[in-house]
């Protein structure tokens, strides 16, 4: 029992005893000030605002960009318009040409025919 009542309760590391962490900052010093609106505010809506232009100036580009493509679309359009109407005219008159040869080479295949015809009963 004596053995336990010389030995202290205390920590013997001073060090470990002093750890700032723990204790509460010293409120000597301290004054009341008044409060002040913190800058990130200010900068933020100076960000907003200039991230809003940035955004509005792509957009009126975009937009301009598109409003080309769409004239330029529409005149590519009426140019496949036209060009699949002349495709339908020239087809048809192929048609009508290789119809009228067609006819011309059976009439030629009769006149020669006509003609032998008539060399064999001259002869």
């Amino acid at each position: 029992m004596e053995h336990t009542a010389n030995k202290s309760l205390s920590e013997s590391n001073i060090s470990i005893c002093m750890d700032t962490q723990h204790t509460p900052p010293n409120f000597v010093a301290h004054r009341a000030k008044r409060g002040r609106e913190p800058d990130y505010d200010l900068d933020l809506c100076n960000f907003k605002e200039e991230v809003k232009s940035f955004i509005s100036a792509l957009f009126a580009t975009q937009s301009e960009e598109i409003k080309r493509m769409s004239s330029t679309l529409m005149e590519i359009r009426n140019t496949n318009t036209n060009i699949e109407i002349a495709m339908a005219s020239l087809s048809a008159q192929n048609e009508e040409l290789s119809k009228k040869i067609e006819q011309l080479e059976i009439k030629t295949k009769k006149d020669e025919d006509y003609i032998v015809l008539l060399e064999d009963k001259i002869e």
